[in-house]
């Protein structure tokens, strides 16, 4: 009975022992699967950031900010007439 204890102990512990193995393993992959995620994370922020910037970007210190040139406003036909019209804006 104490014999069959003994290699029921010491098959228990390499059992275990190799789950163990087996779960650091895979805590690792884990781990170095959060580390990639996190650095892929970083680097895409910072092309975010870097088209934002591209779409708009900020002003150098010191320089004015640039204005769209104005719009003209619908013209009036020059039409030569006979007579002028008195009520007319153009």
């Amino acid at each position: 009975m104490a014999q069959n204890l003994m290699v029921w102990l010491i098959e228990r512990r390499v059992l275990l022992e190799e789950r163990a193995a087996q779960l650091r393993k895979q805590l690792a992959d884990t781990e170095a699967e959060v580390a990639r995620l996190g650095a892929a994370e970083v680097v895409y922020q910072q092309y975010q950031e870097e088209d934002a910037e591209a779409r708009h970007p900020a002003p150098r210190p010191g320089s004015r900010p640039w204005k769209r040139p104005p719009v003209a406003g619908p013209r009036c036909p020059r039409v030569p007439s006979a007579r002028p019209e008195p009520s007319a804006s153009c």
